[in-house]
């Protein structure tokens, strides 16, 4: 039951963090850093 309990725990952090990440827009900021290492990659950037 405690393991539960504990895993209910996480996820509902694990969402709240989440929606904090995409109210504040760092997803924006993870998708610009990752397309700039992708073009740096190819060759591009």
């Amino acid at each position: 039951m405690r393991k539960l309990v504990a895993k209910v725990i996480m996820l509902i952090i694990a969402a709240a963090l989440l929606t904090v990440g995409l109210k504040t827009g760092g997803f924006k900021d993870v998708k610009n850093r990752a397309a700039m290492v992708c073009f740096e990659c190819i060759g591009i950037g």
